[in-house]
């Protein structure tokens, strides 16, 4: 067996086409001696992402009517690679595809060498169209690089095996694009401000302006229950519009878009508040939990992006008043109406009532 490497395996190459074209032709109908106008092979500039896979189309613009076959030599430069399942594509003649003629790619290290024979000498007729496609995959690169691909030794055989070459090569350009790393985003809720208006923000962070948002929010139960917590927006009302609808008594859907070009600038913002009433104080000692989740971010170029469910805990435990004496700790202390105002006693309705240990409960009277 005769071991052929590198251009004595690329020769070799073209002399078995040559010879598969002359075999295949010789019983084909004698074609006038003239020689026919060459046609024009089309390539145009493309763009993948690093690591990716990019499919380009080899066009033809014929004038002629008179060919049956073709040849041409891509070579490929550092970062980029054919894919070897290339010859499994199919040529497309007139607008569909053409099952008799078979393309066959081959790789000689950085060379890749695309033919088509048909079988039943059908021809490419003028303007073709698409004619191959070649698969090429690219390295990842850290930075947009840009590939020239030169295209070389074109050859076109005529039914009686009359090759016909362009005085010119080709080339293209196959730009190589970095990754495109996922933008930073962050939700979260600042601290209450217990002391005075008692209130809070929702926050995004974000390394990317933004255009819209999306989320659904619940509130801890024993807040939903005495109705304690309600929202707004912080963003300007001209530029975003802000729709919040309550789903049940604990949960609410918040959606902020943009209006006109208006974007929340990549940093950090206060998109919603949340405020609460004086009642807040009367709530048990512990932690009460907001839950963020159905998070979505429309960046500024229109990609949707989604976050992880938030969760944050609200400690109310500094906020109580502890009794000293353990006797009273089962004595009301003070009353409440459900907005938060003190009264001397419980009134007609719901009153909050706290006791000297710290814990909250509620009369009603009808």
């Amino acid at each position: 067996m005769i071991s052929l490497r590198g251009e004595s395996r690329y020769s070799f190459c073209k002399r078995l086409f040559l010879f598969v074209i002359s075999v295949i032709m010789m019983s084909s109908a004698f074609v006038s001696a003239q020689n026919p106008a060459t046609p024009q092979m089309v390539i145009a500039d493309y763009s993948v992402s690093g690591g990716g896979v990019v499919q380009i189309p080899v066009k033809l613009k014929n004038n002629a009517s008179a060919f049956c076959a073709f040849q041409f030599t891509m070579v490929l430069p550092d970062g980029i690679r054919p894919i070897a399942d290339s010859d499994t594509v199919s040529v497309v003649l007139n607008g569909g595809l053409l099952s008799d003629h078979e393309v066959r790619y081959s790789c000689l290290d950085s060379l890749l060498i695309v033919n088509s024979v048909s079988m039943t000498n059908a021809l490419f007729k003028a303007d073709t169209g698409v004619i191959c496609y070649v698969r090429l995959v690219a390295d990842i690169v850290t930075a947009e690089t840009a590939k020239t691909i030169r295209v070389k030794d074109v050859e076109y055989c005529t039914p009686n095996v009359q090759m016909v070459t362009p005085t010119q090569d080709l080339s293209f350009t196959l730009t190589i694009k970095a990754p495109e790393v996922d933008p930073d985003f962050r939700i979260d809720i600042d601290p209450f401000t217990i002391s005075g208006s008692i209130e809070s923000s929702i926050v995004i962070e974000s390394s990317v302006d933004i255009r819209s948002i999306s989320f659904v929010i619940t509130i801890p139960e024993l807040m939903a229950e005495y109705r304690l917590v309600s929202f707004f927006s912080r963003l300007l009302l001209t530029s975003f519009n802000t729709d919040i609808t309550e789903i049940d008594d604990r949960t609410y859907s918040v959606s902020i878009e943009s209006l006109s070009d208006s974007v929340i600038r990549a940093g950090s913002t206060q998109i919603a508040g949340i405020s609460a009433n004086k009642a807040i104080a009367l709530l048990p000692a512990g932690d009460y939990v907001f839950n963020l989740d159905s998070i979505a971010v429309t960046a500024a170029n229109g990609k949707v992006y989604t976050i992880k469910p938030f969760e944050y805990r609200l400690d109310l435990s500094l906020t109580q008043v502890k009794s000293l004496m353990a006797d009273t700790a089962d004595e009301p202390v003070e009353y409440y109406s459900l907005d938060g105002r003190r009264i001397p006693e419980p009134a007609q309705g719901v009153t909050l009532v706290r006791y000297a240990d710290g814990r909250v409960s509620k009369i009603i009277i009808r």
